[in-house]
């Protein structure tokens, strides 16, 4: 087996594998840090974002063009946000026969797969990844393609390769590995990622999919969210398991199934969280005591956020947290295109959550406290930051809207407008964002900025701790996790390889027959005959067809059989077996058993050797005692079944 690596951050993975017989992508994730490369995106005008300076590359063979603009030491795109793709040169996407999906962040660049890369085959997923999967990607393209009077986007829209070589000059990019080139191209339209969700087969945790070529598929809770879930890839002959964005803690999803990862030939490990020295836990404590103070100091808190996920964990735990201390008429809005689709999805699907959530369901109560916060007004949610939202604003408020790169959505519009309080604060719990480079746009900034990155997937030592308890057989994971520091790496006590952007490492697996059917007239023909093996019914020879059709092999009769060329013989001889029989019911006394390497002898005085190798049994004499031989010739006979 081999696998190609095509996406270029550890958690916002993209592989390729190959079989002999089956082409297989696990996840195809959009590279979305890529737009904080680009200037915000802004509904109305700004005139801290249109005053900005200016900035043309160096490089005189490169158009200047004004395309460009510069603050506190950081390059922009002046277009609305292009998006980077995966490595699309290393795999003919035409001969990828399926496509797996973890979870809803790891599906965003399929509509570029099944819309524009002449892809074919099948696409697995849960039916919640699949549901959350369309509401991100519909958020996203509404943010993306709203129309805005801060960008001149026209230029780059009809040039992709420019694009692409203008973004090599960027200061941020000098350590970028220059083996390969990324591809940046506009965000799909909602049709097209409507036409990709159409191609998406939704699956059921534990569900076997039977996959060409023999092949079966089968999801498993991962634990990280809604419908997230790792894949177990069963051949022949080996158990792959792919171990995406998966997590050990007690949060609202299915915990982290176990049993059908443990002690596979080679697990495919990547997802793990980006913040691996930050507890969850610590962090929400440590943002609902920031809260407090910015509120109690008439200060707006911002948070921006994915319509799905930790959103849920967030809601839950700061409206009980501002509830029970003293902030119980202090507003909460949700502001996004999709947040009455988002909140009411969460209720919708008890079977995917944990086993207290789904006991909810019986009594009968909702299994998120948000649909209570919503009947009662303490939550309030809208489509936008303009209409109906402005005529019950009130401050100071708790707002959570996207999108957490800073770059579209209504945080856009959040952060001019509340800048330059420095009683407002904005919260960044998404660790994808390096948060800095969000918010260097927006600088100089007044209002307070903090990181509390609330990410339940995977840090080192719980990574550790699960391939301990798993035991794989070989390890595969991405560079970084390797060559990490000492406090945050992986320290696999198996067989590993490492893998990066357009590498491709072999996995090694055991290889044997494989099972093929056998068409009824030639099962008429045969006549097994029984032998004294416990696993085997009965032997045949046979002279036939192999005909493969939709990856699965038959045995046909052939159309001209061949005349026998006489007894065939199967078996195994037994050394010890053939000694006793030697000795006891030949008379041979002097025969005895020796070693030569890797076969076994046994000789007979100096008249003739027995040699038994692992795939042949040759007998070799020294002189032309016919009766000798025909004793040798009876005893080996004796043990063979003749066919």
């Amino acid at each position: 087996m081999e696998l190609y690596c095509l996406g270029d951050k550890p958690w916002q993975p993209c592989y390729v594998l190959k079989t002999d017989r089956l082409t297989v992508m696990l996840d195809c994730a959009l590279d979305l840090t890529g737009m904080l490369k680009f200037l915000p995106h802004s509904l109305v005008y700004s005139p801290h974002l249109s005053s900005l300076n200016k900035w043309s590359p160096k490089d005189a063979t490169l158009p200047s063009n004004n395309m460009f603009c510069e603050n506190i030491d950081h390059i922009f795109v002046n277009s609305i946000p292009f998006m980077k793709l995966p490595e699309i040169g290393l795999v003919d996407f035409s001969m990828i026969d399926v496509i797996l999906i973890s979870n809803n962040h790891a599906m965003l660049a399929l509509p570029y797969i099944t819309e524009h890369l002449k892809f074919k085959g099948q696409v697995f997923a849960t039916e919640p990844c699949l549901q959350y999967s369309r509401l991100l990607m519909e958020e996203l393209c509404d943010y993306v393609h709203q129309k805005t009077i801060t960008t001149t986007s026209s230029s780059l829209a009809s040039d992709n390769q420019n694009l692409s070589q203008l973004m090599k000059f960027f200061p941020s990019d000098k350590s970028s590995d220059d083996n390969f080139s990324d591809v940046w191209r506009p965000l799909y339209s909602i049709e097209e990622a409507h036409e990709a969700l159409l191609k998406v087969q939704p699956v059921t945790y534990l569900q076997k999919i039977l996959l060409c070529g023999g092949v079966e598929a089968i999801p498993v809770s991962s634990g990280f969210c809604l419908g997230s879930c790792n894949w177990v890839i069963k051949t022949v002959h080996s158990t792959i398991c792919y171990l995406s964005s998966s997590s050990l803690l007690t949060t609202h999803p299915q915990p982290l199934e176990k049993s059908l990862i443990k002690s596979c030939d080679a697990v495919i490990m990547a997802g793990l969280t980006e913040a691996p020295s930050a507890n969850p836990d610590g962090m929400l404590s440590e943002m609902c005591g920031r809260m407090a103070h910015t509120l109690h100091n008439g200060g707006n808190v911002l948070i921006p956020c994915y319509p799905s996920g930790v959103l849920y964990d967030l809601l839950e735990c700061i409206v009980g947290f501002l509830d029970g201390h003293g902030f119980s008429t202090t507003p909460v809005y949700y502001v996004s295109p999709v947040a009455a689709s988002s909140l009411a999805h969460a209720n919708i699907y008890a079977e995917w959550l944990c086993h207290d959530k789904q006991s909810k369901v019986y009594l009968p109560e909702a299994p998120f406290p948000h649909d209570g916060y919503i009947k009662s007004g303490r939550l309030k949610h809208f489509t936008s930051t303009h209409g109906d939202l402005c005529q019950q604003y009130s401050t100071p408020c708790v707002m959570f809207t996207g999108h957490p790169s800073l770059r579209c959505g209504g945080a856009v519009h959040l952060m001019e407008a509340w800048r330059s309080n420095p009683n407002n604060a904005v919260f960044f719990t998404e660790p994808d964002f390096d948060y800095l480079h969000a918010l260097a746009p927006f600088q100089p900034i007044s209002m307070k900025a903090f990181y509390f990155p609330v990410d339940p997937r995977l840090n080192f030592s719980t990574a550790n701790r699960l391939l301990k308890e798993i035991q794989p057989r070989q390890l595969i994971v991405p560079e970084v996790y390797i060559s990490s520091t000492q406090e945050n790496t992986l320290l696999p006590e198996m067989p590993c390889q490492v893998i990066r952007r357009c590498g491709v490492v072999t996995i090694a697996t055991e290889t044997g027959a494989h099972p093929a059917g056998i068409d009824p007239q030639l099962a008429q023909q045969i006549t097994p005959k029984p032998v004294a093996v416990k696993t085997v019914g009965g032997v045949a020879s046979l002279t036939c067809l192999v005909e493969c059709r939709d990856d699965h092999m038959t045995l046909k009769p052939h159309p001209q059989p061949s005349e026998s060329a006489g007894a065939k013989l199967w078996g195994k001889l037994s050394i010890d077996k053939t000694l006793q029989m030697l000795k006891e019911e030949y008379n041979i006394l002097d025969a005895h058993a020796e070693t030569d390497g890797e076969d076994q002898l046994i000789r007979l005085a100096n008249n003739a050797v027995i040699r038994l190798s692992a795939e042949t049994t040759t007998v070799q004499y020294t002189n032309d005692d016919a009766k000798l031989r025909k004793l040798v010739q009876d005893c080996v006979l004796r043990q063979l079944v003749q066919l």
